[in-house]
């Protein structure tokens, strides 16, 4: 597997951890405290995938 399907599999998670959380989270606060961060990984994993692409390009 390369790196960059690594990648992508790590988004994939994360996004689907971010919906399970939204779905059946016991308490709101355990959103405010999990879910900027979650988001935050998941948009700087992104970056990493679209600037490496853009490099090969």
């Amino acid at each position: 597997m390369t790196e960059r399907d690594e990648l992508i599999k790590q988004i994939r998670n994360r996004c689907e951890i971010y919906l399970l959380l939204i779905e059946y989270a016991p308490h709101k606060q355990l959103l405010e405290m999990v879910i900027p961060t979650l988001l935050e990984d998941i948009h700087e994993d992104s970056q990493v995938l679209m600037l490496n692409h853009c490099v090969k390009e």
